[in-house]
């Protein structure tokens, strides 16, 4: 007990017999599906109560189970209880017609989902489909879907072996390409396979070819020079004082390991040539498909055309063939082999697609570096890898997609072949990913991430439509922010009574609609609780989306309207594409739509139940503080959402909800609707 007063101390001592926890269930139903409501009881008298040890506060839990309990986890694997979610169903079960078409069976083999994801230590990142349908197409081994993933990941994982190694194949969502989007996949990907070693960045690229002989279809690693670690942000630096722009920032460079690999490679090469086309030509006969060709093919050399830096492309409309000139091209000798060339060196990662000549050219003077792509600098610094990238074009004007697949497939081949000298045991013993030697490397990813979450909001929001900027200001009713700030920062190491209790995780880790309410005595910090909550145990991320509101009795801070609109306003910032679903509404209410409790709670509804949504956390502090009929309908309103959502199957994502208030008897009468 916290040493601060008498009058705390017999509050304490008069509700000792509450110190147990209490679990009651209720029996599994036909109906049931996932849905349960939870509450916890916090019975403590202390003004701070957030700076006192966790040993000295007192609480009861109290847990009802409206169906059978979800393990979100393989029998007899607790290592990662506490942030592991099932797969989505459609995971489960790979068909016998899936297996015929993807796989020969005696070059290709299934085994079923039993590995656990520690059992994973290469993540293999790609941002295109074509380049994850080469990366799969070169896998020795195809493994079952993952048995568990992060609450938050959102990655879709396609698994196997190579070489000996499993390895780990996520890709960027369509048409979300930049450093951005990567660092947010591959924070994904070591946070659900806690056990990654290192990670290949395999992909397209386009060549530099003005001061090195390099061609579509070759292969560009990046290795490290005296000032650089293999990959440099081109776009990412200030401007000076005379206008010139200075690069700023050092990225990583790649495991020592996987360095050490590629002088075994370089030697390989000098006495037995390259593997890339033997991986090639095995692939294309374990895989016979029409389209498989374009990857296992090479084109016609002669639509290899390098064209001088001042000649840019005529006809947008038209290929080069019959738009371009092909005097223009520049004139290079033949190498006397197709073989693709493998080239080591600097490797340019920006935010921007390159399409220009001349700025290729300037790259090239100021970096010498050896190709250009969009992902590499998000990951270099926190994701230890090696960025390996196909030449599919020029970096100018007359770019096309000819090459892609085949450049997808080299880089894919040489990925493989640098597997093959790397022996299982030595990646064993590497650290993971996860516990680099530097000790604030997660913390500064998990920083990096939310700075990259809150870059692409703002993206997103700048590239709505005037309509649905207008429905966004609209639902901006009140300064909720303001309310949640005026609460202090919590002690560190405090909350964790609640955070840590066993009612709390499984509402947190749990993959459906869920509702926990936590009531205590006032003084308690129910508020303080809450900001922590919003601020750091629950906040936002690429896969969860985290909303508030804290009632009060003054102003207008005691009406569900604002609450509703704040939910709204944060769910839409968060995720604009959602705005959609209060397009009907706004049409036929206008800013009548603001006090409209009805349409609004629909609106919520729609919104954060849309398959796209993700999880969605609603987080409402003191509703004891808020009108008697807001009270009343707020209940209502979350008591029917899990009545009627008990029926109906799990979708994609899920709603929760977190309330807080003090244990009036009118409050906790209406939360026993939930479950009578």
């Amino acid at each position: 007990m916290a040493p601060n007063s008498k009058a705390s101390g017999d509050a304490f001592r008069s509700r000792k017999t509450l110190q147990k926890p209490k679990v009651e269930s209720l029996p599994a139903t036909k109906d049931s599906a996932r849905r349960k409501y939870s509450t916890i009881d916090v019975y403590e008298n202390d003004d701070n109560a957030l700076q006192t040890d966790t040993r000295d506060v007192s609480f009861s839990i109290k847990q009802s189970f409206l169906g059978p309990a979800c393990n979100p986890l393989p029998p007899n694997d607790t290592e990662h209880a506490e942030h592991v979610k099932p797969p989505p169903a459609s995971n489960v079960t790979i068909s016998e017609q899936h297996l015929e078409d993807f796989a020969s069976p005696n070059k290709r083999t299934l085994r079923p989902p039993s590995l656990k994801n520690d059992a994973y230590h290469v993540g293999w990142v790609c941002a295109l489909a074509s380049e994850m349908t080469a990366a799969r197409l070169l896998l020795d081994e195809i493994h079952g879907p993952p048995q568990n993933l992060h609450p938050n990941d959102n990655n879709i994982y396609h698994l196997g072996s190579m070489q000996g190694h499993n390895v780990v194949i996520a890709c960027l969502p369509k048409s979300e390409y930049g450093i951005a989007n990567a660092a947010v996949v591959a924070q994904s990907l070591i946070e659900s396979f806690p056990k990654i070693r290192f990670g290949l960045m395999v992909g397209i690229g386009g060549g530099i070819p003005d001061r090195n002989d390099v061609r579509l279809g070759d292969v560009v690693v990046s290795t490290p020079s005296s000032t650089s670690g293999g990959v440099i942000q081109f776009d990412f630096g200030k401007r000076t004082l005379g206008g010139n722009f200075e690069r700023t920032g050092y990225l990583g460079k790649p495991p020592a390991l996987l360095l050490s690999a590629i002088q075994t490679i370089i030697s390989n090469y000098e006495i037995f040539g390259s593997k890339i086309t033997d991986f090639i030509a095995d692939a294309s006969k374990t895989f016979t498909g029409p389209e498989v060709a374009k990857y296992c093919v090479p084109p016609d050399p002669h639509q290899d055309r390098l064209f001088r830096s001042d000649y840019q492309h005529q006809d947008q409309t038209r290929a080069c063939d019959g738009a371009c000139d092909l005097s223009a091209l520049v004139q290079r000798r033949s190498r006397g082999s197709e073989e693709p060339r493998v080239h080591y060196g600097l490797i340019a990662s920006g935010n921007l697609v390159v399409k220009h000549a001349p700025s290729r050219i300037e790259i090239a003077e100021k970096f010498n570096a050896l190709c250009v792509e969009m992902e590499a600098g998000g990951l270099m610094d926190h994701f230890k890898c090696l960025v390996i990238r196909g030449i599919c074009d020029y970096c100018d004007s007359h770019k096309n997609k000819h090459w892609q697949p085949y450049a997808a497939m080299t880089a894919a081949a040489f990925a493989k072949e640098l597997l093959s000298v790397v022996h299982p045991q030595e990646v064993q013993a590497e650290e993971p990913i996860l516990r680099v030697s530097d000790p604030d490397a997660h913390r500064l990813l998990q920083q990096n991430h939310s700075l990259l979450l809150d870059r692409k909001r703002d993206d997103t929001l700048r590239r709505l439509s005037d309509k649905y900027k207008r429905i966004h200001q609209d639902l901006k009713t009140i300064n909720y922010e303001e309310q949640k700030n005026r609460h202090p920062d919590r002690v560190p190491g405090t909350c964790k009574w609640v955070v840590n209790s066993p009612t709390f995780e499984a509402w947190a880790a749990g993959p459906s609609d869920d509702l926990l309410w936590i009531s205590s005595d006032p003084g308690c910090g129910k508020s303080g609780l809450a900001k922590s909550l919003i601020d750091r145990d629950l906040k936002a991320t690429l896969g969860r989306s985290t909303c508030y509101f804290f009632f009060k009795d003054q102003y207008d801070l005691d009406e569900l309207s604002h609450a509703l609109c704040a939910l709204l306003h944060q769910l839409f910032s968060q995720k604009p594409h959602l705005i959609a679903s209060a397009e009907q509404a706004w049409d036929q209410n206008g800013t009548r739509l603001q006090t409209d409790c009805e349409v609004l709670w629909r609106t919520l509804l729609a919104a954060a139940t849309a398959p796209s949504a993700g999880e969605v956390i609603c987080i409402l502090d003191g509703i004891d503080e808020a009108k008697d009929v807001t009270q009343q309908k707020l209940i209502s309103f979350v008591s029917s959402f899990y009545r009627n959502s008990r029926k109906a199957p799990s979708g994609e994502g899920c709603l929760k909800f977190l309330i807080t208030s003090r244990p009036y008897a009118s409050i906790q009468r209406r939360f026993q609707d939930v479950v009578s």
